[in-house]
């Protein structure tokens, strides 16, 4: 079958846009590898391309130029160019007689509210946070939220033919609003990404060598963080008043934020660092990574950290617990900071128990999350929700 992957631009790199390319790149790779002919068309305000295997053929771009200034952009935000690029991909379905889209995200499939393809259009939902809109009458975020979720719903009625989440607490968490027929679930998979360059030195990050290492990550990009960091920062104030021999690095902190967490972490022994290509050359270097979070939808990064055997401390929110199995592939604790810091404190003065966990954490994620055994997923998911020689009308399907 042919596929048309349609995403929003794919030339960032990094762990601010990386999500996206890792996701868009390996979901290339693995239809292809079973047998589907795929196509991708990105769009954005600016196009560069990622250079790698994947992109290299039947890669088609839209970019899209601002005609009205700043008023396109806090009036309107990403809308209008959002639906131009439907437009666009329409010629691109006809002129390769595609069989379906497979849109990387909602905010994406947007587009075809406007412009409805006569092939069905499956939809990728990694969360909601992304489509709180950018109205300049909204001060508010729970206004935003509300056009979002008006969103989601008109979507899911009139365009999809079928969404896909990453994790059963999303799919849960918005079975009320999303109404297309063939909901799934399948997960992430591994980037399989080797550490060969060894780029980073415990030295390199201002670190210790003869001190353990904790590994966090948090983005930091909108205000609703803050709180998530909040309760990362009591935690660590709790462990280092017990022990004050233990390290801990920040990954991913964006440059908006950078200042403001240097002034909450001044006398605290914690370093911080900014998006980086190879996650894995920096969690080979942990002794165990702790994530704090009230709404991570999957979450690629303790994925990763599992897959290189590293100990994990997640908290019992959002579709945690459906990765970490608490007390097996690791810790699993409420969202304060008495709770955490215990259990990164029990784990780093138990070493049998923390490299147990972390040699189970890897052995289910190689297995469970290679691209594989994800690949036949979304291959039987496309096969058995494709109707064959079957055109669907031209106003969108349900």
């Amino acid at each position: 079958m042919k596929i048309l992957l349609f995403s929003q631009n794919i030339a960032e790199s990094g762990i601010r846009g990386g999500g996206s390319i890792v996701w868009c790149r390996s979901f290339v790779r693995m239809l292809r590898k079973n047998g589907h002919d795929v196509y991708v068309f990105t769009f954005g305000k600016e196009i560069h391309i990622v250079q790698c295997e994947e992109f290299k053929h039947k890669v088609f771009s839209f970019e899209y130029k601002n005609k009205w200034g700043w008023i396109d952009s806090i009036v309107f935000g990403q809308i209008p160019m959002i639906i131009r690029a439907a437009r666009e991909a329409r010629t691109i379905l006809r002129a390769h007689q595609i069989d379906a889209i497979v849109a990387a995200g909602i905010h994406e499939a947007a587009g075809f509210f406007v412009y409805p393809p006569h092939v069905p259009v499956f939809v990728t939902c990694h969360g909601i946070y992304p489509l709180e809109l950018k109205m300049w009458f909204t001060g508010k975020r729970r206004y935003a939220r509300i056009g979002a979720y008006w969103l989601l719903e008109q979507i899911s009625q009139k365009i999809c033919s079928g969404i896909i989440y990453p994790s059963n607490w999303l799919k849960e968490k918005l079975k009320k609003r999303l109404h297309a027929v063939n909901n799934s679930v399948i997960g992430n998979c591994l980037r399989q990404v080797p550490i060969e360059n060894h780029a980073y030195s415990k030295k390199s990050l201002n670190v210790r060598e003869d001190v353990p290492l904790v590994v966090s990550f948090n983005l930091l990009i909108a205000p609703y963080d803050r709180e998530e960091f909040k309760i990362y920062l009591e935690t660590v104030k709790k462990i280092i008043s017990i022990r004050n021999d233990i390290q801990f690095l920040l990954i991913g902190v964006s440059d908006e934020r950078k200042e403001w967490v240097y002034e909450l972490i001044k006398g605290l022994p914690v370093t911080i660092l900014g998006y980086v290509d190879n996650v894995f050359e920096i969690l080979r270097l942990a002794d165990l990574f702790l994530h704090v979070t009230f709404t991570d939808s999957f979450s690629m990064i303790t994925l990763e950290a599992m897959s290189v055997g590293l100990p994990v401390v997640v908290t019992s929110e959002g579709a945690l617990p459906e990765l970490v199995e608490h007390e097996k592939t690791g810790l699993v604790v409420p969202m304060n900071p008495d709770a955490l810091s215990a259990a990164v404190i029990n784990l780093l003065e138990d070493k049998k128990k923390r490299c147990a966990l972390g040699e189970a954490a890897h052995g289910y994620a190689q297995a469970q999350y290679n691209e594989d055994r994800i690949g036949k997923l979304w291959d039987n998911y496309l096969r058995n929700n494709i109707p064959e020689n079957e055109l669907v009308p031209e106003m969108g399907v349900r």
